[in-house]
C-alpha cells in the first residue's frame, strides 16, 4: 500500500491539531509546495477554522501565510473568522486575515449583538493589540 500523500497527512494533522506540533505543520507545509490547505471536513468547518477555535494562532498564522482562503457568502467575504481571532486577541492573525481581505464594515447575519470584529476585540479588552 503506498504512502499518505502530504494532502492526506494534512488533513489528520488538521483534524488532530491538539496532538500535532506547529513544526509539524511547517514541514507537511514545506513537503508540498501547493497543498490543499482550504479543503472542508465532513461539518463544513476549514482548517483555518478549526485551529482558530483550537486557540491555535500559529496554526492560523501558518495556513494564512501558505495561501488559506477566506470563505464567501453571498459574494462577501465572511467575517467570521476575523471576528474569532480578534475575539481570542490573536493580533497576527488579524493582520494576515485584514491583508486577505476579511470583511471588517459588518457585524454579519448571526450575531446577536451586532458587533464588528473591532468591537468584539474591544469588548475583550484586546485594543492595545491593534
Amino acid at each position: 500500500m503506498p504512502g499518505k500523500s502530504s494532502n492526506q497527512k494534512l488533513r489528520e494533522a488538521c483534524r488532530s491539531r491538539a496532538n500535532t506540533s506547529i513544526e509539524s505543520l511547517r514541514a507537511l507545509l514545506e513537503e508540498n509546495p501547493k497543498p490543499n490547505i482550504n479543503f472542508e471536513f465532513s461539518n463544513g468547518d476549514l482548517p483555518l477554522r478549526c485551529a482558530l477555535e483550537a486557540g491555535k494562532e500559529d496554526w492560523a498564522v501558518e495556513l494564512l501565510q501558505h495561501g488559506a482562503e477566506i470563505p464567501k457568502n453571498d459574494g462577501v467575504p465572511d467575517q467570521a473568522l476575523l471576528r474569532l481571532a480578534a475575539d481570542r486577541g490573536f493580533a497576527k492573525a488579524v493582520a494576515l486575515l485584514l491583508e486577505k481581505g476579511a470583511a471588517v464594515d459588518y457585524p454579519g447575519k448571526r450575531l446577536a449583538k451586532c458587533h464588528t470584529p473591532l468591537h468584539a476585540a474591544a469588548l475583550k479588552g484586546h485594543t492595545k493589540d491593534y
